[in-house]
């Protein structure tokens, strides 16, 4: 679990509805699903940036974050059991998974071999059960004391939409196929059918009598059905979320997806809303619309009403209805609450505005639900704050603007100009240029479906290379911006490292996984060239041709692989780590003679690799502080861990960095630390030097050391460089 965010917010919307509030501190990309507390007025709120988040609602409308926990990809739908202990969740990792209110802990409690579009509580005679919907085309129904599924219900297709009101349960699926389910018999399917409307399904809504449903879809319909064939005459579709091109033209309609439907919990009345930026309140008993909120600046994503329909909370953000190609800059992404009137959302006589009857419409087909894979450009200007000091108190660095929206795991200079790439937990790789006065502004960015884990570039810094826990290497090709697969594991890939061998004239690439495998790729073959097998899963890599060094998930015999990439197919030595605790990162001398090895324990180790250089291997303490006054060094007692060394390019210098928040520049040669860092406001989770050694870049966000719980309110993500000096980074004379 995460806090954030401590104080509460009255601020106004000013692009919706005048008296409409916004939630501060919202998810910094895309929302898919909103979700009020059946028992308390409590948000939960799940986002394409891997992370649900509750926000608690005051009676005045103000509001505050409350917690937050992740899931290792974005969250597709979020809901609450029937006390409101419990949040659950459904993300693109496969997974669904529940937070404990009381405890603050969240755990997986669901799973599947696709991501999990929906999920819902079922509260039934008999117990609670979760349903979760997926794009492996299967239903399942979990019971929480459980790790395997109650039961297993195979759908004609992938799971779009899901909706429950006991003991009524619709599922929407690709290719407009709706399946009915009476709970009482959760595992037989009871009515098949397809849409009444004639594109893809967006959206599937139970009346809260559980007699019926609402479809939505992609073009700008909606449709009121009802399961018992006996009320069939009260069935109906209209159109909504449509804009006329011109007053004279109306048959030239712009057609929006409708995104969602939310029932009011009173009054049985509903809302729309759509890619048009519009909420609608309809009474589908009178055909009547009720009400039209004024365009918001962006797709109206989700919406949801609290337990007694007094707010009506909904998003505004992209709703991915045309794919990458509308993602354009400047979109914005606001939560909104909306204090409901009676004359709103109470039902009327049919003598308002009624639906507009049926007519023959024009395809479009927008593939909203497809998961995004690529988004060339981002931020292309320069912010003005870019010379603005970091909280580390280094006077002088300068703060990069449009940091990753999440931790950053891995940064990389390009060998050949000032390209700064940086990967992180938002499932981004971003390319900032970096000026020679140290200005930096965003020039690309592209994708991956999980959290990007390690990063490099090819020898001409005309590709970069990175690593995710997709289970997938990708290449981003600078001059096309265009990004590709280039490698597969069977479980995330944790480092990926180019090198230029005498055999392969086009270079080589490396990529270490937690599948306990290091596979070669000659990038014009979809196959690997070779694959060697890893005693354990790889937490580091690091390459200095001729010399590979793997550090594996083992303390013991083994957990430092050496290579000889001549003969890359075979382990040249193995030795244990000559740290006692979990290694944290290995680095590779310049020359290929050696490497550094820095773990958990905040102690770094300089080690050889020839026996008659025996005599110069060492380890040291570092990234450690004292709870005492006035400490020696034996006082040392809280220990920090260490995510990173680099080694400088010019005078084969070298820093480290921790959890500490700390930098450190030492001369392995003389023993000599050269320089400390005043101390950063989070952890140093990654560190780069650029080519000349004249800059380092370092991050300061979470390093996922103490796991979620480290995830504690205000913590810093930011991307700084820092100007290296000469009396920084030069050896010493002993």
């Amino acid at each position: 679990m995460s806090f954030f965010g401590t104080a509460a917010s009255t601020t106004t919307a000013s692009t919706t509805q005048d008296k409409d509030i916004e939630i501060p501190e919202p998810p910094p990309d895309s929302i898919s699903s909103l979700a009020f507390s059946p028992q308390a007025d409590y948000l939960a709120v799940g986002s394409w940036d891997n992370n649900v988040r509750l926000y608690e609602v005051g009676a005045n409308g103000q509001s505050q974050g409350k917690a937050m926990y992740s899931h290792q990809g974005p969250v597709l739908s979020v809901c609450w059991n029937k006390d409101g202990t419990k949040v659950l969740s459904g993300g693109a990792d496969n997974a669904g998974r529940m937070f404990d209110i009381q405890t603050g802990q969240s755990q997986q409690v669901a799973q599947h071999d696709a991501p999990i579009k929906v999920v819902k509580w079922i509260e039934t005679p008999q117990g609670g059960i979760l349903a979760t919907g997926s794009w492996d085309k299967t239903l399942k129904y979990w019971d929480l004391r459980s790790p395997s599924p109650v039961s297993s219900v195979q759908l004609p297709e992938r799971c779009y939409t899901l909706d429950v009101a006991y003991p009524l349960m619709v599922v929407g699926t690709a290719e407009r196929h709706i399946q009915v389910y009476n709970l009482t018999n959760p595992t037989t399917v009871y009515k098949t059918m397809v849409s009444p409307l004639k594109w893809q399904t967006r959206v599937v809504s139970c009346f809260p009598s559980a007699n019926g449903f609402a479809v939505g879809s992609v073009e700008g319909r909606v449709a009121i059905q009802y399961v018992d064939d006996k009320d069939s005459g009260s069935n109906f579709s209209f159109k909504c979320h449509r804009r006329d091109q011109s007053a004279t033209s109306k048959d030239q309609s712009l057609v929006y997806a409708v995104n969602d439907i939310a029932f009011h919990p009173v009054h049985g009345t509903f809302s729309t809303c759509g890619s048009d930026g519009t909420i609608n309140y309809w009474d589908k008993d009178a055909r009547t619309r009720l009400k039209t909120f004024e365009p918001a600046p962006g797709p109206v994503t989700a919406t949801c009403f609290n337990r007694t329909g007094s707010i009506f909370a909904y998003a505004v953000s992209y709703d991915w209805s045309k794919g990458h190609s509308g993602m354009t800059p400047g979109h914005p992404n606001k939560l909104m609450l909306h204090a409901c009137k009676d004359d709103e959302v109470k039902r009327k006589p049919p003598k308002r505005e009624s639906f507009a009857p049926r007519r023959k419409l024009m395809m479009f087909n927008f593939g909203a639900d497809r998961l995004p894979e690529l988004d060339s450009s981002f931020a292309l200007t320069t912010n003005d704050h870019h010379q603005q000091k970091p909280p580390s108190g280094v006077e002088g660095d300068v703060e990069v603007p449009n940091p990753p929206s999440d931790s950053v795991s891995c940064l990389a200079f390009s060998p050949q100009a000032e390209l700064l790439a940086a990967g992180s937990w938002d499932n981004k790789v971003r390319i900032y240029e970096v000026s020679p006065t140290g200005q930096a502004q965003g020039k690309a960015m592209y994708e991956h479906q999980a959290p990007v884990l390690g990063l490099c570039w090819n020898k001409t810094g005309d590709h970069v290379y990175s690593a995710g826990a997709d289970n997938a290497a990708r290449s981003f090709d600078l001059a096309t911006g265009q990004s590709s697969q280039v490698a597969q594991h069977d479980a995330p890939i944790k480092d990926v490292k180019w090198t230029e061998t005498p055999y392969l004239n086009t270079g080589m690439l490396v990529t270490a996984s937690w599948d306990k495998t290091v596979k070669y790729w000659d990038l014009r073959s979809a196959a690997p060239l070779a694959s060697v097998n890893l005693n354990e899963r790889c937490y580091s890599m690091d390459v200095a041709f001729p010399l590979m060094v793997v550090a594996t998930a083992t303390q013991g015999e083994g957990a430092i692989q050496m290579f000889d990439l001549n003969k890359p197919g075979e382990v040249f030595s193995a030795m244990k780590s000559p740290l006692s605790l979990q290694t944290r990162v290995v680095t590779c001398f310049p020359g290929g003679n050696g490497f550094g090895v820095g773990s958990i324990e905040g102690r770094v180790a300089m080690h050889y690799i020839e026996d008659k250089d025996a005599q110069k291997n060492f380890s040291f303490r570092c990234h450690r502080k004292s709870d005492k006054p006035n400490p020696t060094s034996k006082d040392m007692n809280l220990v920090y861990a260490v995510n990173d060394i680099n080694i400088h390019p010019v005078y084969g210098t070298f820093s480290t960095c921790g959890s500490d928040g700390t930098i450190n520049y030492w001369d392995g040669d003389s023993r000599t630390r050269l320089k400390s860092l005043d101390p950063a406001s989070g952890p140093i989770s990654a560190t780069c030097f650029n080519r000349s050694g004249s800059i380092q870049a370092y991050a300061i966000s979470y390093d996922w050391h103490k796991g979620h719980v480290g995830m504690t309110p205000g913590l810093a993500n930011k991307l700084m460089l820092h100007r290296c000096k000469e009396d920084e980074v030069k050896r010493k004379t002993r």
